[in-house]
Order: structure tokens, then sequence, then C-alpha cells
């Protein structure tokens, strides 16, 4: 029973530890450390759990070659530390929603890359539903409401949609 419905329990607990993660960094930014620190701590963390794990259960996993060295550096240095760090300075600097908002373009800036650079025909409908989701994203957060952006913030917050973006690529 549970095996047939883990992608959705996965789905389930995914979503709820991201829904949970922005207000508890949020929270930790103000008088914690700094969001690098926080991204040290974070990532550091991450992988101490995620290299023991490999370890004692799934040590053939950890083998490479030298060709999948590089594209796992980058793949660490965009997809997990750009991304964690970007996100924490944006946060900190902006409400979590704004930041979010503006880190969820990442799929926009997907179907751009993959139509005007790599020249790859993007169906219409990934268009539409892009749109759709993007206009939800703005009614939710009701960005118009009385809302001052930090330039900091802002950048990080774009920096953080384009790293996160090539963390999907």
């Amino acid at each position: 029973m549970l095996t047939k419905f883990r992608g959705e329990i996965y789905l389930f607990f995914g979503a709820l530890f991201f829904a949970f993660n922005g207000i508890i960094s949020k929270i930790v930014l103000i008088d914690g450390p700094s969001a690098w620190r926080l991204t040290q701590i974070r990532t550091g963390g991450a992988f101490v759990i995620l290299i023991l794990f490999h370890l004692a259960f799934r040590r053939q996993e950890l083998k490479t070659t030298k060709s999948e060295l590089p594209w796992l550096i980058a793949f660490g240095v965009v997809g997990v530390a750009f991304v964690q760090a970007f996100y924490f300075v944006a946060i900190e600097r902006m409400y979590v929603g704004v930041a979010l908002l503006i880190e969820f373009t990442a799929p926009i800036w997907i179907l751009l890359f993959l139509r005007f650079v790599l020249k790859k025909h993007v169906p219409n409908g990934l268009w539409y539903a892009i749109i759709l989701s993007f206009s939800g994203l703005l009614l939710i957060t009701q960005i118009w409401n009385g809302l001052s952006l930090d330039r900091l913030g802002l950048i990080a917050a774009l920096a953080d949609a384009l790293s996160l973006a090539g963390y999907f690529l």
C-alpha cells in the first residue's frame, strides 16, 4: 500500500517541509547567523547526512568518472550553494513571499532558454501553463499592496531564480 503511494507521500512531505522552510529560515535570519553562514550550515549539514547515508547504504552510487566530475561540481555550486545562498539573502532583505515569487520565475527562464538559446520548440500549452501559474503566484502574494523592494534583495532573488533554472536544467 505504501509503495503504491510512495511518490505522493514524498511529494506531500516535500511540500510540507518546503512550506515551513521559508518562515523558519526568516525567523532564524532575524536574530541568528547571516545568510551566508546559514547557507554553510544548511549545505554542510545536508552534505554530512547524505554522505553518511550513502557510505552506509549506497556506496556504489558514489563512484564517478572524470567526465562527470565537472558537472557534479557545477551542480554542487550552482544547484546547491548558489540557490541556497541567494535565497537566504533575498528572504533576509525582503518578504518571503516576494522572494519566492521572483525565485519561481525559474520555469520562465528555462522556457526562454529552451526557445531562444537552444532553438527548441516549446509547445503553446507550456507558455499558457507558465502564465497561469505565475498569475496565481502574483494573486497569492498580492505584490501590489504597499510593497517596497530592497535592491540587494531583488538582485539576490533574481540570481536565485537563474541559479534555480540552472539547477533544474
